[in-house]
């Protein structure tokens, strides 16, 4: 949905990483271990899109010439989470309990999502002329001002759209062996 112009990126990193915080609440409140489970799948589907366009928000920054640094970079931080989640969250379950490495995520993840609100710029390139476009219309009146991403999308069919945000995923992890390998060895 973020290489949806209309759409863009930051919507679905602040909406997903919102309910990802409200998600943590009752993770960490759950009193069986079905509903662990089940709280945890869900945390960890909507904690997912800052994994999935992350590598294109940083594609977006960088010109290519410098986008392996980046990239280098935010893979770091991809890594560095599942690495140091344990070490800590073995120091917070022997203080307190189990559910306190869910509170200490709950607030890492809430100071995130603050930050990202107010600082995190719009990175896609066709919402940020998309937006442009129309702030111009409303600004000269002129309605007849367009710009590509509009055109683009008055040609497109729902069907389209459909196959953009849904097929085209699962196509690439059949037809792209690196990220079919990717996905498949964490």
């Amino acid at each position: 949905m973020s290489e949806v112009p209309q759409i863009g990126r930051n919507p679905i990193y602040i909406a997903t990483l919102f309910v990802f915080v409200l998600f943590q609440i009752p993770t960490a409140l759950a009193s069986n271990f079905g509903m662990l489970l089940a709280f945890r799948f869900l945390t960890g589907l909507f904690g997912s899109p800052a994994l999935a366009t992350g590598g294109a928000t940083i594609g977006d920054m960088y010109r290519p010439q410098k986008q392996s640094y980046g990239m280098g970079i935010w893979g770091i931080g991809a890594v560095c989470g599942p690495v140091l989640g344990p070490l800590v969250g073995g120091f917070a379950v022997q203080a307190e309990d189990w559910s306190w490495t869910i509170w200490e995520l709950m607030w890492l993840s809430g100071f995130c999502l603050v930050f990202l609100f107010f600082l995190l710029p719009e990175t896609s390139s066709t919402n940020i002329l998309y937006r442009r476009t129309r702030r111009l219309r409303k600004l000269t009146g002129n309605e007849a001002l367009t710009c590509e991403p509009e055109i683009m999308s008055e040609q497109m069919t729902p069907k389209d759209i459909a196959l953009m945000v849904l097929v085209r995923p699962v196509t690439l992890n059949f037809t792209e062996p690196m990220v079919c390998f990717a996905l498949s060895h964490p």
